[in-house]
């Protein structure tokens, strides 16, 4: 087993006790962007108030009936004006939750005890949450640190609830493993803060492939489905890695416009 990259999981480390405080907070900015324009729901707001003109009434010469103005065409909207859904917003979405996660989860769901089946419904949440982000990212230029904290509060919320999951089912014995293979990977959503986030997913599945190993061995001849099991969680990895080396090589891009 390799050891996570040791800078990738300081940062880390060092962003969770930042966000302890801003946590709370989230609520106050999570509003902060609107997706549509990459402003602040302020700016966009006052850009949208646009002043009426008001049309100018002609002289009706006598005799002549008044006659309503004909009604102006509706405006049209170019399609460059349409702010689409950038390509890598759209790929996570069809490469890594729909091919990778719902799979597993859906896997966990027929296969599982209830406490793995539980602690998997906080996965696919943590990978909404992440979803929602990269949204952002791609819709708006990179808030200041002390906003981009803030916005991150969900992420630390998400790991902190895997953790607790975990460490309230020790008695599990017969599902602990898989219980400490989940919470073992739930740091991966950390990349968006790394410099070097394929790196940083690579050394985290090391840690997951080290403990589903365990599993593995231990499962092999007696239920094939906790062989497939520990494959799958790991195909999410493999996943994201080639997501993040496709569009965010050297770290998380914000939309410049």
């Amino acid at each position: 087993m390799s050891n996570a990259n040791s800078s990738g999981l300081y940062s880390l480390a060092t962003l969770i006790k930042r966000l302890e405080a801003a946590a709370s907070r989230f609520e106050d900015v999570a509003g902060f962007f609107d997706p549509s324009t990459g402003l602040s729901r302020r700016e966009s707001s006052q850009q949208a108030k646009a002043p009426i003109q008001q049309a100018s009434t002609s002289h009706i010469p006598p005799g002549q009936p008044a006659t309503l103005p004909p009604r102006p065409a509706a405006p049209t909207v170019s399609a460059s004006a349409v702010q689409e859904v950038p390509k890598s917003v759209t790929t996570f979405q069809e490469k890594v939750i729909d091919a990778k996660v719902k799979p597993f989860i859906e896997f966990t769901k027929n296969f599982a005890g209830p406490n793995v089946v539980e602690i998997s419904a906080l996965v696919q949440k943590q990978y909404e949450i992440l979803g929602d982000f990269l949204k952002l990212a791609g819709s708006c230029r990179k808030p200041e640190e002390k906003v981009l904290e803030s916005l991150l509060g969900p992420f630390l919320k998400s790991i902190e609830a895997i953790s607790r999951a975990k460490e309230a089912n020790r008695r599990d014995r017969d599902w602990f493993s898989h219980l400490t293979i989940i919470s073992e990977g739930a740091p991966i959503i950390g990349w968006v803060i790394n410099p070097k986030p394929a790196q940083f997913v690579i050394d985290i599945k090391d840690t997951v492939v080290y403990y589903g190993n365990r599993v593995k061995q231990e499962y092999k001849d007696k239920n094939p489905k906790h062989v497939e099991w520990v494959n799958l969680y790991v195909g999410v990895f493999d996943a994201m890695q080639a997501y993040i080396k496709e569009y965010h090589t050297t770290g998380l891009v914000w939309n410049p416009k």
